[in-house]
């Protein structure tokens, strides 16, 4: 089909406005074009769809007024024509005319530089008067105008010596910057001229360098692109290095060339050219494409991504030589206008618009904007090319999106379901204005359930999907049964752990579908890749309730024992007391390995083994000998109640040797005395009836009057008497409960053992004892003896009672006369030394009523003075004397005396002791 053309399969639209710029006077009404159409009929001008905008009217321009142009340029803002006399005419942005003359003979050629002001201008031209006509470049500097309106001209040359003959001149172009021109001849001769347009000469004579021979083939194009020259003649298209010295020449094409004007340089560079049956196009020096555009080629322009082809079309209606000009859009595959001219001279481009000059009129192209486009293509639903065309042009990835949508739904519409979905895959995008439950609705019916599972995944893969979507996937994944699909998409393998790895779904959601569904295998991979430790432990359980048990218990400890160790504790805390059930070696181990962190608190891990005290006992004695320095007080009781239950059993069951060794672990624990709770130990002790571990826990809590009443209950006399000798320093009262036991139980030797006690610390009074006695049975010749010694120890203290109240009774009626002496008689003084520094007495002297002399300077402080010697002792005296006042109310303090001394069988002493003091009154 290539060799039909585009002509015969681009679909053909009106994407151009066209509007009158100028037109030649007394020929508007002969002139015509024709709009291309299956009955190629021809019209006016004025027919020519005017803009749709009244603002964009304007009043056409004088360009023909005394003007034939026979060739035109543009670039840099404005569009300039010569014509055969020499004139040169100009147009800016606003359509404003500047004429000047630049040859005194026709213009053949001109050349404006894209991106300065620059315009060469080739043509004949007569240097001095009544002087040959010869070929002349000159090149003028537009933007300097002059008070007569020209512009100013920088250099000027001729192209050939006066000793050359002239060639016909077919090509013109030039370097960016304008100081290179090249000139192609008609015998294939391509020139080249350096010109220095910094310099201000402006006549210099520039010697050319002869690119290439000659031949018989004209040069039918010269192009400039960056470091390249491109030479096209009728029969070769070549490249030339223009920075090298030596021009290196290369042949892109060595069958054939084009016509002149059949050849120019894109927007993006490429060149291309334009054959009889072919346009090629090339990128540097290698060949990119090539399309078939059938009929004779007069001229090929380009304009933005457009190819514009004028071919030659033949009519019998008119002598004028008529054209088709076509711009092509060869990217989206369409024509965006077609139109027939005659006697074409030009195309030109600038300020976006295409300007066709013919030797009636010049008119101007206006491209259409993208949406009108697009709104042509929707119309006639070429939803395609609307989103080619969109995408070409740059619009925003919303519009694009826009149309891949409304094309699904004119699919949709059509029950082309495969095709639309295509299009809907195509919406999903993380900016995508398009609501995935706007296409989920539509394909919710289960034959479509395989177009829905596409989308599902391309929007898990590209968009942002929710946890319904997810779940709406992996239940299509299962109805569909596609476990390949399935373990695609959640990227299964086991070989990796990466709980970094991003998933452009909602994992826990994912997981959850599986385990409903039923595919742990999958839920238990995803689980473990997305670092989600502790849903991946629970599968395991969960699969260990169906299959091979022990190996996926195992799986969990191993699994939880290569966790980081916070993990690891964490999930041994969680699932502890399921793994202990189920594997309990296995599980008492890993946690001993968990528990010699430092920071591990090992009672938190007790309750896990309720169900399994052996493996309690094993991993509390691990504590105890490994970390005992670590172990709480929770760990030493839990550990002593499970050694006493143990005894309890044993010694049911009457195994003593066993229960031997039993109690000997309870004692070497109950050694450890400030690592438990003595009194939850002693509870327990009771409760499983350890004898051994009661007294010691009784002794440890200094419970004596306990431990004897254990004893008392046994009725075990030795074990009272020893317990009584062993703890009486402590607790002396042990003796009185011990005697009262002993009355009880007549006891004889026990009474007299402790009646002994009882007298040497003189715990309860005689009488009190007698009493005890006198309810029971005993006999008062058992106690002969002890009220014997006491009444002499009686008879004793109360002599020397009475001899200390003598001495103290002489004592005071010894101060009561000194007193009274003292305030009735004068005293005299005959200390001759001082008392102080033991020196003689000198003035002045101070004497004091005890009876000591001293020098005023050996007192201490003279504004008190006191005697020195007398003063401790009298200080001490006013001391007791205020501590005695104060003492007058702190009840407290006397009850406490009172108690302590009760205790001690002394309470009698201590209450006529604060009698004597006067503190009692």
């Amino acid at each position: 089909m290539m060799h039909q053309g585009v002509t015969f399969f681009y679909r053909l639209f009106d994407f151009f406005d066209s509007e009158q710029i100028a037109t030649r006077e007394g020929v508007e009404d002969d002139m015509k074009y024709s709009k291309s159409a299956p009955q190629r009929s021809t019209l006016p001008f004025s027919a020519a769809k005017a803009s749709e905008n009244e603002d964009e009217q304007r009043s056409e321009i004088s360009l023909f007024e005394d003007f034939t142009p026979n060739c035109a340029v543009s670039g840099a803002g404005v569009i300039c024509f010569g014509d055969n006399d020499g004139w040169i005419k100009f147009i800016n942005r606003d359509f404003q005319i500047f004429k000047f003359k630049s040859h005194s003979e026709r213009i053949q050629k001109l050349f404006k530089t894209p991106n300065s002001d620059i315009l060469i201008a080739l043509g004949k031209h007569v240097d001095i008067p009544n002087g040959p006509v010869e070929t002349f470049i000159h090149i003028w500097k537009l933007s300097n105008i002059d008070e007569l309106g020209n512009p100013k001209k920088i250099k000027s040359f001729r192209l050939f010596p006066e000793s050359q003959m002239e060639l016909p001149i077919s090509a013109l172009s030039a370097t960016v910057d304008g100081n290179q021109i090249a000139v192609g001849c008609a015998n294939g001769v391509v020139l080249v001229f350096h010109v220095n347009l910094k310099q201000r000469s402006l006549l210099d004579k520039i010697r050319p360098i002869k690119l290439t021979k000659e031949g018989p083939h004209a040069v039918t194009g010269l192009h400039y692109f960056e470091q390249m020259l491109y030479v096209i003649t009728v029969h070769a298209i070549m490249s030339f290095h223009i920075y090298d010295r030596n021009f290196p020449c290369f042949f892109l094409d060595r069958d054939g060339g084009c016509d002149l004007n059949c050849s120019c340089i894109s927007e993006q560079g490429e060149l291309i050219v334009a054959k009889s049956e072919t346009v090629h196009i090339f990128e540097g020096e290698e060949i990119r494409g090539e399309h078939a555009f059938p009929g004779h080629k007069l001229m090929v322009c380009s304009f933005r991504r457009y190819l514009i082809v004028v071919t030659l079309i033949a009519t019998k209606h008119t002598n004028a030589k008529r054209v088709e000009v076509c711009i092509y859009d060869n990217g989206n595959k369409y024509v965006a206008f077609r139109q027939q001219f005659d006697d074409l001279i030009a195309i030109v481009s600038e300020w976006s618009s295409v300007f066709i000059l013919t030797h009636t009129a010049l008119i101007k192209l206006r491209d259409k904007d993208l949406q009108e486009k697009l709104n042509e293509f929707v119309r006639q639903n070429l939803y395609e090319k609307a989103i080619q065309l969109a995408r070409s042009d740059g619009a925003p990835p919303s519009k694009i999106i826009d149309y891949y949508c409304r094309y699904g739904d004119y699919l949709y519409d059509k029950q082309d379901y495969g095709a639309a979905m295509d299009q809907y895959l195509q919406t999903i995008d993380k900016h995508s204005t398009i609501e995935p439950s706007y296409v989920i609705r539509r394909f919710l019916d289960a034959q479509k359930i395989r177009n829905l599972t596409d989308y599902l995944a391309r929007l898990h893969k590209y968009g942002t999907p929710t946890s319904d979507h997810t779940t709406l996937l992996l239940n299509c994944y299962t109805k569909l049964k596609d476990s390949s699909k399935l373990n695609e998409f959640i990227n299964i393998d086991e070989s990796k752990h990466n709980s970094e790895h991003k998933y452009n779904f909602d994992v826990s959601t994912a997981i959850r579908v599986c385990r409903e569904a039923g595919l742990l295998t999958h839920a238990r991979s995803l689980a473990k890749q997305c670092g989600e430790h502790q849903v991946y432990l629970d599968i395991l359980l969960e699969e260990a309730t169906h299959t091979n048990r022990l190996r996926k218990y195992q799986d969990a400890l191993n699994y939880i024992e290569k966790l980081p160790f916070e993990e690891g504790e964490k999930s041994m805390k969680r699932i502890g007391k399921t793994l202990i059930e189920n594997e309990p070696k296995g599980t008492t181990e890993l946690i001993k390995k968990l528990c010699q962190e430092q920071c591990v608190n090992p009672e938190e891990f007790i309750h896990l083994f309720v169900s399994q005290p052996s493996e309690l006992k094993d991993f509390l004695e691990h504590l105890i000998d490994a970390q005992s320095a670590r172990c709480s007080t929770g760990v030493y009781n839990t550990l002593l109640e499970i050694y006493m239950r143990e005894a309890f059993e044993l010694k049911c069951k009457k195994r003593n040797a066993e229960y031997k060794q039993v109690e000997t672990a309870i004692a070497r624990v109950l050694r450890t005395e400030s690592k438990y709770d003595a009194t939850h130990a002693l509870g327990l002790s009771k409760m499983y009836g350890i004898e051994s571990a009661v007294i010691h826990l009784y002794e440890l809590l200094h419970l004596y009057h306990e431990i004897l009443s254990h004893f008392c209950d046994k009725n075990d006399y030795g074990k009272i008497i020893h317990v009584c000798t062993r703890f009486s320093s402590q607790d002396p009262s042990l003796w009185i409960t011990a005697f009262t036991y002993f009355i009880e139980h007549r006891y004889v030797d026990g009474i007299r053992a402790c009646l002994k006690e009882i007298s040497a610390l003189n715990l309860i009074p005689p009488l009190m004892v007698v009493e005890l006695l006198s309810k029971s049975d005993v006999q008062l010749s058992v106690i002969r003896d002890y009220i014997i010694n006491d009444l002499a120890l009686q008879n004793q203290e109360t002599q020397q009672h009475e001899q200390s109240i003598n001495e103290l009774q002489q004592q005071i009626n010894e101060m009561k006369r000194s007193i009274k002496d003292l305030t009735t008689k004068p005293k005299t003084f005959q200390a001759t030394k001082c008392s102080a520094c033991l020196t003689l007495l000198q003035l002045p002297t101070i004497h004091f009523l005890c009876g000591h002399s001293l020098h005023q300077r050996c007192l201490y402080n003279k504004d008190d003075p006191k005697c020195p010697k007398c003063a401790p002792q009298h200080k001490q005296t006013f001391e007791k004397q205020e501590m005695m006042q104060r003492s007058k109310g702190d009840h407290d303090s006397f009850f406490g005396q009172l108690k302590a001394a009760h205790s001690n069988g002394d309470a009698f002493n201590t209450v006529a002791e604060y009698f004597g003091r006067g503190v009692i009154y």
